[in-house]
Parts: structure tokens; C-alpha cells; sequence
């Protein structure tokens, strides 16, 4: 399976999802990385495991139907068959969405549906979880749609929340979850023991 991870900062599942089909864990390759910050550490690590990486935002073209085209473009030609966003901090276009729906998933820094939805991500959940006291926190693997972090579940793993716990503390613990059930869900997707939902666009 050929596979596009988005990636907006670290990079750490990235690098961690191309390892993993560099080592034969995963049946697949990561074929592309697309960025929408061009000083991301996810480009760098691109660029030392020589995965072929685009960077385009707003600041490299502002409309956003050439940025979708060149996207969908990019996509198509390298025959992309997943799309994981991985720490992708923008919400993908409608037109992308509809064009590969069914093929784009998510990994979640909670367990949804709690502390999801517009403006969650990253340390603003992990203080959110521990503001409102939670016991245990998570990790979610789900289908994208249209609505943030609403699409169909495929997997969770729970993380314990511990006395004295920090956002820093709770992030780091996430982020090992992370990668270990990116890689699982993928390795499930491809071994069709978790399957994509047919994708179907959302009417009024």
C-alpha cells in the first residue's frame, strides 16, 4: 500500500509509520510527505530518509482550489491509497476530502468523541483532560470527514493519567501511544482486518 502522510510540526509518527515499512512491519511505503510549514521537523526527517516531501500553504499559494489541485495532483501521481494525517494542523478541504473520502485517517490525541473538535489539538487537550480531572486519557485512529474529528473510529488505546500528571508528561506518554497504534491500524487496514468506511458526502 502506498501511503501520504500530512504532517504539520514534529514528524514523530511519520518517521515512525516509514520505519516501520522500511523494517517490513508494514506491507506499504510511505511515498510522500506534504507539509504546510516549511520549517516543520517533519520536512527534515523527509529529507534523511529520502521520502519525497512537497511544502505548500497559504504562503506558497494562496488560492486554495490551486493548492487542492496541486495536492490531489500529487497524490494521484505517486497512486497514494492512504492518506494519514499524522499532527496535521489544518483541516483538509472539501474537494480533497470528497476526492479520496474513505482513504484519509486521523490520529487523535484523546478518546473520542471527548476533547475533540475545532481548536483541540495537541497540549490544548492534554490540559483539558487534566483540568477536568479524567483518570485516563487515550489515543484515537478515525476515518476523516468533513466534520472535525467526527468520522468513523478504528481504533483507541487508553493511557492512564497518574498523580502529579503534566501536559508535558501526559504529551510524551500520547505520543509513544501514538505510534504504536498508527502502526497497528495500518497494518490492520491493509491486512483488512479494520476496513474504510465507504466514504459518502454529507447533504443538507
Amino acid at each position: 500500500m502506498r501511503i501520504a502522510v500530512f504532517a504539520s510540526h514534529n514528524g514523530s509518527n511519520f518517521q515512525a509509520i516509514t520505519e516501520a515499512c522500511k523494517s517490513g512491519e508494514i506491507k506499504g511505503e510511505v511515498a510522500l510527505l506534504i507539509s504546510n510549514n516549511k520549517k516543520s521537523q517533519a520536512i527534515a526527517r523527509a529529507k534523511n530518509l529520502h521520502i519525497q516531501f512537497l511544502h505548500i500553504s497559504e504562503n506558497v499559494e494562496p488560492n486554495e482550489q490551486l493548492r487542492d489541485t496541486k495536492i490531489s495532483s500529487l497524490l494521484n501521481e505517486h497512486n497514494c491509497e492512504l492518506v494519514v494525517l499524522a499532527g496535521y494542523m489544518k483541516k483538509l478541504s472539501s474537494s480533497i476530502i470528497d476526492s479520496f473520502g474513505g482513504k484519509i485517517i486521523n490520529i487523535h490525541p484523546s478518546l473520542l468523541p471527548k476533547y475533540g473538535g475545532k481548536g483541540m489539538y495537541g497540549s490544548k487537550v492534554h490540559k483539558e483532560v487534566l483540568k477536568n480531572k479524567e483518570y485516563v486519557s487515550g489515543v484515537t485512529v478515525h476515518l476523516v470527514n468533513s466534520d472535525y474529528d467526527k468520522g468513523k473510529i478504528l481504533s483507541q488505546q487508553t493511557i492512564p493519567i497518574t498523580e502529579n500528571e503534566t501536559p508535558e508528561s501526559l504529551a510524551e506518554k500520547a505520543r509513544r501511544v501514538e505510534h504504536h497504534l498508527i502502526i497497528k491500524t495500518i497494518k490492520e487496514i491493509i491486512e483488512k482486518k479494520n476496513r474504510l468506511a465507504r466514504y459518502e458526502k454529507k447533504t443538507k
